[in-house]
């Protein structure tokens, strides 16, 4: 995602792989080159209305980041159904502990309200939730087991509100600097 090769979309495309985009320029220049929409995922934690309504039309999973992203898609989503049009697929991101600060997911209570508010929202077909990702800093094997391990223990938490998540996205990508440390604060 962060890298702006077309060569990489390109070889993407050729092998049927997926991409991560998040912006309308990512998700264009995917689509341009041949990604499936099904094979996308949009994420990033300030997407906009351009991007989830992209996302929606095209049937491509959206990373949730909050809860009121959560209740945006979903009214976008009702707004622009059509008769017998399958519910947008979510994941909902999970910050971890570690990651308090970041600007990417949500925390355990916010996750948990996301969860009782998805499994009311599938009973109307309003959302399907398909799993759940994290955002990590860095590349620590220990950082992302424990993230893994929490994201299984929210795949529980959803089965026994009566969902069916079957994804667990762990992250990845290419570390990138946008701005300076001391700039961002």
């Amino acid at each position: 995602k962060a890298n702006k090769s077309d060569a990489l979309i390109v070889a993407a495309a050729r092998l049927g792989v997926g991409a991560d985009v998040s912006s309308v320029e990512e998700f264009s220049a995917a689509l341009g080159h041949g990604i499936a929409p099904s094979r996308l995922m949009v994420t990033g934690p300030n997407k906009g209305t351009v991007l989830h309504e992209l996302a929606l039309r095209h049937g491509t999973p959206i990373a949730i980041d909050s809860l009121g992203e959560l209740s945006a898609v979903a009214a976008m989503a009702r707004a622009i159904a059509t008769h017998g049009s399958p519910a947008p697929c979510i994941l909902l991101r999970y910050r971890t502990v570690e990651s308090a600060d970041s600007r990417f997911g949500m925390d355990d209570a916010m996750m948990a309200r996301a969860l009782e508010s998805v499994a009311s929202m599938t009973a109307l077909t309003d959302v399907d939730l398909i799993g759940f990702s994290v955002h990590l800093s860095g590349y620590d094997v220990a950082a992302r087991a424990a993230a893994a391990e929490r994201l299984v223990e929210w795949c529980g938490v959803a089965r026994s509100l009566g969902l069916a998540p079957g994804t667990i996205d762990l992250g990845g990508g290419w570390p990138v600097r946008y701005v300076e440390p001391a700039d961002r604060q």
